[in-house]
């Protein structure tokens, strides 16, 4: 089971760029973490036992989503829509330096959050893909932020 406790604020940080899921208008992108707001995100549980998950971010109130019928490629956004996401240890790629590292996965597909290319540089998309191994351009930290309410 994936750790994340409701009511915790969150940066999500690829394992192979580095970067953090960042929220630019409506655009979801790899960017250089500075823990600004944009930055925020909040899981909301929707079915614990099967780490079923709203992603919120904090500071706009809308949660991460993809527009259409997703497909490897698609972009991912953020919208008023609630998207179910499963966030999915990745028992594939543990490495107790960087703590849990976890695959967050479109729920009911095999597609899952997606740095484009692995790219440390920022504005990468963050797409839509099918899983691949090892994948690190896929593989995903969940780490609060200090002084958020656990």
């Amino acid at each position: 089971m994936a750790h994340v406790t409701s009511g915790t604020v969150y940066t999500i940080i690829n394992k192979q760029g580095g970067t953090v899921v960042d929220l630019n208008q409506s655009t979801i992108r790899g960017a250089i973490s500075d823990y600004g707001a944009p930055q925020q995100w909040e899981a909301e549980p929707v079915n614990k036992a099967l780490n079923l998950y709203y992603i919120r971010n904090v500071s706009q109130g809308t949660y991460l989503s993809v527009q259409g019928e997703p497909s490897a490629g698609s972009p991912v956004f953020s919208t008023t829509t609630k998207q179910i996401w499963e966030i999915r240890p990745d028992a594939l790629a543990p490495n107790p330096n960087l703590g849990q590292v976890v695959r967050i996965y479109y729920q009911s597909m095999n597609l899952m959050l997606d740095l484009s290319g692995g790219s440390p540089a920022p504005d990468t998309p963050i797409v839509m893909n099918t899983v691949t191994s090892p994948g690190t351009n896929q593989e995903w930290r969940i780490e609060g932020i200090i002084g958020s309410k656990e």
